[in-house]
Formats: structure tokens, C-alpha cells, sequence
């Protein structure tokens, strides 16, 4: 969503300190033996310069923090008083001149003709210094610019665009070219009578030969050396290489025609871009053995249908087990003994579904199930994972039990079905974003396939707590009683609502103002193969839980004709194709 320019100035930014410090590592571990080496404060060169910093401040930032590497929380990694470009900060306001409508300011960074500052649109025309006008102002310098209203002196100014920064940046991408070359290795081989040939080889070790039209003749006046070969070479243009290194076995007084050396070389490129585009592995089908393969997919299809429920609380679980559901995704640590004890009364297979995000120094999920009893842990069915560090744990701690795969870990292609299956994984949700068509077009088996066709859509997980800043009792992992009490929104400017909650470790989740129902598009889903089916409750009362899982179980099983009146719903990524 950034643009252009904005992402120029981050990456070279980031590269250069990268860069820079490992150049100083380099150096320091060469100077560490010698005795004249005299390291004070002064004379040690940080990597990132105080231009770069300047130039991150001014392309865009809303406030720039550490994130969570140090620990920070709450106010101190979010900026609430100002939603777009803060800019770099370059002095303040001294005085206005109402009569030539001028603004007076005491500059502490450069100021330029051409810039743009937080206090109305527009550029930067003159730059008045008493009687001097200029195109640059300094640090130190008191400047006047030509203002139309008046600004309360003391109030800061910011830089929020800078005209040469934008220049430089927009000449590293607007020029059509590839500043990163992929270094290439040729060898050229040129006998009498033979016809011409060329190797070429990338570093992912693609390797291309090609020969040319006509045989290599003896020379009668000028041959060909390998100078003058390795300039042919080397004429890569805009393509993405560049030659690194070439052999050459020429033999003496040859001749081969400038214009068939460079037939060979393009077609040496052509061969390896095509080969380099194809990914390891992957099996290339003709469209007409991929319809072969779909039509004798989807026409043998035998599969048991399943309607599954994942819930959050005792209460929807209560009135799910009433009804003809197959499994249970359980997401409350606190009471998944009850929800254990419950499911089995009722016949239902249980599975605790687990966490998004459960950092290293978390330990409360842990040590509930390790603190599970005998009897409750034997009855529980498995673990429906969301994050490849949790399939380590399940299989380290709890082997015996079945692993089933939520769409968090984004199945998206057969290549990632078949790891999972090779893992000795059950049942996997495919990614919320796959869409119908891409179903369609999977050439594989899809008995242990499950889509997701009810629930709100889950946008965002932040380590922000908004409920704990606005009550203001509270502390990070210490829940304030307020926010189990009252319901949470962010409200954006268009009056929509987006549903806030809390995990056990004051994490919030954010979601979508609308549901996905897809109680309409079963049919098509089952023509697409899939039989396994999830309904995904969040702040649904048990009421509404029923209502809508018997509305699926009736419209699926009992193939009734149903319509759920839900209001701001939509079909989510069914019919939308992503990249």
C-alpha cells in the first residue's frame, strides 16, 4: 500500500546500514592486532547516518518505535494523535507578518524549495533571508516563506516531503532498469568446421547450450580473439545479468560473424530465463492432461460430508452439541475441561484449537495442558494447530494425539497439501482467501479438505491493547474486569464497526464489520470436491449459534432450502482471485 518512492527510501536505507555495518565489523576484526589503535568516542562511525534518519522521517512515519523486540507495550509502540505523516521535524514558528503575509521560522534541519511542510498543501516557492532570496535554508538560519495565515509562534513545523529526496529515489526504479544484476558464467567454444557453442550458467545452477547456424571458418584477414568474443558477451543490455566470468577454447585464425556470435548469446538468455521462471519440482501439465486430471478428480468423488464448529465458549458449545455437528474446534484453555467432559456425554469428537501467536515466555497454555488429567486428556480427540511451532510442541509433548490444520497456516497449492499429508496431518482447512476457481483447479484429492463458510472474518492480531489504554487500570497480562464487561470497537470515518477481543495475554483481534455466510454456495463447493465444512462462532449468543448451525446442517444434510436473515454479510474470497 506504500508508494513507490516511500519503499526506495526504506530498502536503500536498510541496505546501506546493513552494509555499512558489517564494513565496520570487517575493519575492527582486522585493526584488533594492531598496537596503534586508539578507539575513543569520538572516532567511532555509526552505521546508519543521520541523512538516512532524516530522509525515514520525512518519506513517511507516523511515529518510529522498536516495535516489540525490547518489550515495549501500549502508548509506547502507537501514535493516537495522528493517523498519516508526522514528517521530520525542522524548527518553529517566531513571528508572522500579516501585512506581506509572511511566516517567520528559526530552522534546526534544511529547508528547500520544492518541500511540502505539515501546515497546509502545497510547495515551498521563496526562501527569504532579509533581503536575499534562495532556494535552501540551513540549520541556524532564521528564514521567511510566504504564508497566507497566521501560525501561533512556538509551534513546530514539520517536513513532510522533500523534492530533491523524491528525485533521487524515483531515479532508482523509474528508469526500467535492474539495478541488482544476476552475475552469469559463460564458456565458448570455437573449432574449425564445428559449429559454434555456448554454455551459460546462473548461481542457482540453471545451465543452458546452445550452437549457432553455420560452421566456424579459418579466418582470412582479421580472427577472432577472446577479447573481442567477451565484449560480444558482455553486451547484456536491460536484461537482468550481467557476465561475471567467461572461458573460452578459440583456436587459432578462426573467423565467426559478430552477428551470429550475438544469436547465440540472446538465445543462451532466452533458454535460461525460460528455465529459471519454472519452479524446482514442479510438475508443468498441458491444459488439456490438467482438465483429464480435474474431470477424473471431481467425477469419482466419494466423501463424507461434515459440518464443524469451532467455539470460544461453554455456552455455544452447549447448544452445538445438540445438534447433528461432527467436530468440535474448543478454544478456551479455561474451561476445555467442561468442554472435554461435555463433548463425550454428547458423542462429539473434541479438539482444542489453539492460539495464533503463543510467545516463548507464555506459559500459561502450557502449563494448563500439562496440568490436564489422565481421563480428560484421553478423551480429548487432538490439537487444531495455527502455527508451525505448535505442530513441534503437539508432536514433542503429545504424539499420540491427531493433528488437524487450521487455514491460518495458509494451504494454498497442492505442494503445501502434500506436505501436510507426508506429515501424517488430518483434516486441513484450506486459506480463507483461496477462492472457488483455484479449488476447482486442484488436481488432487479433496477427502481431507475443509473450507471455512461462516464467521467473522479476523483482520488483524496486534500486541496493541486499545481496552486496557482507555480503562486505565491496566497491566500487560493482568486484564482490567472492565474488558470482559463491556464490547469494544474501532469506529472508522465512515460510521463502520470493527469488532475488538482479547486472548488470555491481553492480545487483541480485530475483525471484519461483516460475516462470511456461504450458506448459499455449498453446491458449488461440493462440485468443487470439498465435503468438510467449518463454522467458525465468535460473539455469536447461543441463540444465534444455533439458528445459524442448524440453518447450515438443514441446508447441507437435510438438503432443505434455506435463507439466514444475517445482515452485513458477505462471500469473502469465494469468488475473489488474489495474486
Amino acid at each position: 500500500m506504500k508508494r513507490p518512492e516511500y519503499v526506495a527510501t526504506v530498502v536503500s536505507s536498510y541496505r546501506d546500514a546493513v552494509l555499512n555495518y558489517l564494513e565496520m565489523q570487517k575493519n575492527r576484526t582486522s585493526s584488533l592486532g594492531r598496537r596503534d589503535i586508539n578507539i575513543n568516542a569520538k572516532s567511532i562511525r555509526k552505521p546508519v547516518s543521520q541523512e538516512t534518519i532524516d530522509n525515514l522521517y520525512t518519506i513517511f512515519n507516523r511515529k518510529f518505535t522498536h516495535g516489540y523486540l525490547l518489550g515495549e507495550v501500549g502508548s509506547d509502540i502507537m501514535n493516537k494523535q495522528k493517523p498519516n505523516n508526522r514528517g521530520l521535524y525542522i524548527g518553529k514558528v517566531i513571528g508572522f507578518n500579516s501585512k506581506s503575509k509572511k511566516l517567520k521560522i528559526k530552522l534546526e534541519k534544511e529547508l528547500k524549495k520544492g518541500d511540502g511542510l505539515n501546515i497546509g498543501g502545497g510547495q515551498i516557492g521563496r526562501i527569504i533571508r532579509g533581503k536575499t532570496i534562495d532556494t535552501i535554508g540551513h540549520p541556524g538560519q532564521v528564514v521567511e516563506i510566504d504564508y497566507t495565515q497566521n501560525i501561533p509562534k512556538g509551534t513546530e513545523i514539520f517536513k513532510t516531503s522533500d523534492k530533491d529526496l523524491i528525485d533521487r529515489v524515483q531515479k532508482t526504479y523509474s528508469e526500467d532498469k535492474d539495478y541488482v544484476k544476476i552475475p552469469l558464467t559463460a564458456k565458448l567454444y570455437l573449432s574449425l568446421g564445428e559449429y559454434p557453442c555456448l554454455e551459460m550458467s546462473d548461481p542457482d545452477k540453471n545451465h543452458v547450450r546452445v550452437y549457432g547456424e553455420s560452421r566456424v571458418e579459418k579466418a582470412l584477414k582479421v580472427s577472432i580473439d577472446q577479447e573481442k568474443a567477451y565484449k560480444q558477451l558482455a553486451k547484456l543490455g536491460d536484461t537482468p545479468y550481467c557476465l561475471d566470468k567467461a572461458d573460452f577454447e578459440i583456436g587459432q585464425g578462426l573467423s565467426l560473424p559478430i552477428s551470429q556470435l550475438n544469436n547465440i548469446r540472446r538465445a543462451a538468455i532466452e533458454e535460461l530465463s525460460a528455465m529459471r521462471v519454472k519452479i524446482k519440482e514442479r510438475n508443468y501439465l498441458s491444459l488439456g492432461e490438467h482438465k483429464d486430471r480435474l474431470s477424473s478428480h471431481h467425477e469419482n468423488k466419494n466423501y463424507v460430508e461434515e459440518i464443524n464448529v469451532s467455539c470460544k465458549n461453554i455456552e455455544q458449545l452447549k447448544v452445538l452439541l445438540d445438534l447433528e455437528v461432527d467436530r468440535v474446534y474448543y478454544r478456551d484453555i479455561r474451561t476445555i475441561k467442561e468442554a472435554i467432559k461435555i463433548s463425550k456425554e454428547a458423542g462429539k469428537k473434541i479438539y482444542y484449537y489453539m492460539p495464533r501467536i503463543i510467545r516463548t515466555n507464555e506459559k500459561y497454555i502450557y502449563s494448563c495442558l500439562y496440568q490436564l488429567e489422565r481421563d480428560y486428556l484421553d478423551q480429548l480427540d487432538g490439537f487444531r494447530l495455527s502455527n508451525y511451532g505448535e505442530i513441534y510442541y503437539i508432536r514433542k509433548n503429545f504424539a499420540d494425539k491427531e493433528i488437524l490444520v487450521s487455514s491460518w497456516l495458509n494451504i494454498f497449492n497442492e505442494r503445501s497439501i502434500h506436505f501436510y499429508r507426508e506429515n501424517n496431518m488430518g483434516l486441513m482447512c484450506l486459506s480463507q482467501e483461496m477462492s472457488l476457481n483455484q479449488i476447482r483447479n486442484l488436481a488432487t484429492s479433496c477427502h481431507d479438505l475443509e473450507y471455512r463458510v461462516y464467521g467473522y472474518t479476523e483482520m488483524m492480531l496486534s500486541e496493541y491493547c486499545p481496552m486496557g489504554v482507555l480503562t486505565k487500570a491496566c497491566k500487560k497480562n493482568k486484564r482490567d474486569a472492565q474488558c470482559s464487561k463491556a464490547d469494544y470497537y474501532l469506529e472508522s470515518s465512515d460510521n463502520r464497526r470493527y469488532r475488538l477481543s482479547q486472548d488470555e495475554n491481553c492480545r487483541t483481534t480485530i475483525y471484519s464489520d461483516q460475516r462470511v455466510s456461504l450458506i448459499q454456495d455449498l453446491d458449488r463447493l461440493e462440485d468443487a470436491g470439498i465435503s468438510k465444512f467449518e463454522l467458525d462462532f465468535s460473539f455469536e449468543d447461543s441463540l444465534e449459534t444455533k439458528k445459524i448451525a442448524r440453518a447450515y446442517i438443514d441446508r447441507l444434510k437435510n438438503s432443505k432450502e434455506v435463507d439466514l436473515d444475517i445482515r452485513n454479510y458477505d462471500t469473502g474470497h469465494l469468488y475473489k482471485e488474489i495474486d
